[in-house]
């Protein structure tokens, strides 16, 4: 990807704004940095989150996270976003309407009642996805001025990152991966 492209719709959901807003601005300020601008994303609702919605409705689900989507499909923007849980949800939602078009025609008959399409024309991006394959470990060397060459630490990816790995980036580093630990050890640490 072109450095010119790396435009993003944001997405904070729920928890992020909530519960963790120091992420959000390491983000918003690490982003700026980098040159990677973010479009907020106006009037967007909770994810809805996959473990909760898509256990008792996926009609209900699919329709939520299908208005999130149009969104950024107005913006004309990629969305990017921090929490595991909505990235799930988006990504397999973004991905479900794309391919079924039983699925799409049903929740565009609901979203057609407030003015919106799901039209499947974004992707759905973890900010380690941006990170790690459209800025590029390489370019982002290049922006790491502290180093920490005696700081150990653990990383969790989180199961909504890695699975079901047929939709994710990271194909093949479901079971042991891999890209994570990279992106840290630009650090120095290990």
């Amino acid at each position: 990807m072109s450095e010119k492209n790396l435009r993003y719709s944001l997405y904070l959901g729920c928890v992020i704004p909530n519960r963790y807003p120091f992420i959000e601005q390491s983000v918003r300020n690490t982003f700026k940095e980098l040159g990677i601008e973010l479009v907020d994303m106006q009037g967007a609702s909770f994810c809805p989150a996959p473990g909760v919605f898509r256990g008792f409705s996926i009609p209900l689900w699919l329709v939520v996270g299908a208005r999130n989507i149009s969104i950024a499909e107005e913006i004309g923007a990629d969305i990017v976003l921090m929490c595991n849980g909505c990235y799930a949800t988006l990504l397999e939602v973004n991905v479900m309407l794309k391919h079924d078009k039983k699925k799409r025609d049903m929740v565009n008959e609901h979203l057609a009642k407030i003015g919106r399409e799901f039209k499947g024309t974004i992707e759905v991006k973890h900010i380690i996805d941006v990170l790690y394959y459209d800025f590029g470990l390489n370019k982002l060397k290049d922006y790491t001025n502290i180093k920490f060459p005696n700081l150990r630490v653990g990383v969790h990816y989180g199961c909504h990152i890695l699975k079901d790995s047929t939709h994710r980036p990271w194909h093949g580093e479901s079971e042991d991966p891999r890209f994570f630990e990279e992106l840290i050890e630009i650090t120095g640490a290990k």
